[in-house]
This record gives structure tokens, sequence and C-alpha cells, in this order.
């Protein structure tokens, strides 16, 4: 068992985010157009929900992680990119 990869297609990266808030991770490595979105993944729809919850003001706590957690299932369903591992607290 094993999977076959172009070397182009496999990289690693780390991210950190200063605030509690996961859009600031998830958006430049998976919307179409992010900055780190090394991959290519493209999902209109995961642009859309996005776009919607950029414009949710954090203060609208339950309303801006309903659209997250939205964001992560399809990420999960998915898998644009595997984690390898994370820290969940230092």
């Amino acid at each position: 068992m094993g999977f076959k990869a172009d070397l182009e297609q496999v990289f690693t990266t780390e991210a950190e985010v200063g605030e509690p808030d996961s859009l600031q991770l998830l958006e430049p490595l998976f919307r179409t157009t992010g900055a780190a979105n090394f991959t290519g993944y493209n999902n209109p729809t995961l642009d859309m929900l996005f776009d919607q919850t950029s414009v949710i003001d954090r203060s609208y706590r339950s309303e801006r992680n309903a659209k997250l957690k939205e964001i992560n299932k399809i990420l999960y369903q998915e898998l644009p990119a595997i984690v390898l591992f994370y820290i969940e607290r230092l």
C-alpha cells in the first residue's frame, strides 16, 4: 500500500495564528487564490464560505463559528492537505 506522487505535489509547511480564529490560517491555505495555496486546491463553495465568514464581526462568535465549522467539514471531507501532527498547547 502506498501512493505515487510527483515531487511537486509534496511539500511541508508550518503555520501559527495570533488569534483564536482559524480563518486567518485556513483562508490563505485553501482559498482558490490564497497566498499559501501551493496545492492549487479549488472549491468555489469554500471560497463563498470564506467570503461570508470574513464579513461576520468577530464579536458574533456563534455565527462565525458556525461558518468555520462548515469550512472545516468541507476540508475534512475533501482532504486537500494532510496534517501530520499538531501541538494542541504549548
